[in-house]
């Protein structure tokens, strides 16, 4: 990765921004150190993403420390179809629990489409 010192600053501002300790953006890039390399507004889409599909500020922390990986997934192709499916399947009072303690996001569509 090459990253000035101001976009490494900046990245850790925004993480800061979100709730996350220096132990847990450290557990974040060190299981996907790509986001650093990511723009600002990819992961913001990400966290609005979460929003949309019922997570509160602080669910979008726990949720973003528990699972790094998600930071790395296109929201375009593969998040929105699966937040999606949600939306027209679970009850919009469920919908947040669903989101923050399921893995709906991880797997193929078709599998997903089974659950």
């Amino acid at each position: 990765l090459n990253l000035s010192g101001v976009n490494l600053e900046s990245k850790m501002t925004w993480f800061r921004g979100l709730g996350l300790s220096k132990l847990e953006i450290a557990k974040v890039v060190s299981q996907r150190p790509t986001v650093l390399g990511m723009s600002e507004e990819k992961l913001k889409s990400k966290t609005r993403l979460l929003k949309a599909g019922g997570l509160s500020d602080s669910d979008v922390h726990e949720f973003i420390a528990r699972n790094p990986p998600f930071l790395t997934y296109s929201v375009e192709k593969y998040l929105m179809p699966r937040l999606a499916l949600l939306q027209k399947h679970i009850p919009s009072d469920e919908l947040g629990d669903t989101v923050m303690n399921s893995s709906w996001w991880r797997g193929s569509i078709a599998k997903f489409e089974h659950r």
